[in-house]
């Protein structure tokens, strides 16, 4: 599955504190609406899809597959937004699913200058 997907379902699946919350959901909004701005009605029917049963794999495939056929992993602010949001989910990290283990090149914080992040949820 590639990174984007990755990223979304554990913010969909994590069980957040009171904390952290407001502000994965604050990142994961971001990333969304950046995401259905660039590509196509298939994507955000899939991201919808997905909201309403994050562990169905069967969604998580199609939207994996309808974000590797929009090609847009690779555009500086998806990164930044896909990072802000790991970045957020990272600092929950207790409460997150183990079994997602995000590997994303060039993906980092701006102001860190990371070129290559892997993420262990």
């Amino acid at each position: 599955m590639e990174p984007i997907t990755t990223t979304i379902v554990a913010a969909l699946t994590a069980s957040l504190s009171d904390v952290t919350k407001v502000a994965v959901k604050d990142a994961y909004i971001a990333l969304k609406t950046k995401i259905i701005s660039l590509t196509t009605v298939n994507v955000a029917v899939a991201v919808k899809e997905l909201e309403s049963a994050p562990d169905s794999q069967g969604r998580q495939l199609v939207l994996s597959e309808e974000l590797t056929k929009a090609d847009i992993a690779e555009i500086d602010e998806i990164q930044e937004l896909l990072s802000q949001l790991m970045i957020q989910l990272n600092k929950n990290d207790n409460h997150v699913p183990e079994k997602f283990n995000i590997n994303a090149e060039k993906i980092g914080v701006v102001a860190d200058k990371i070129q290559n992040l892997t993420q262990n949820f």
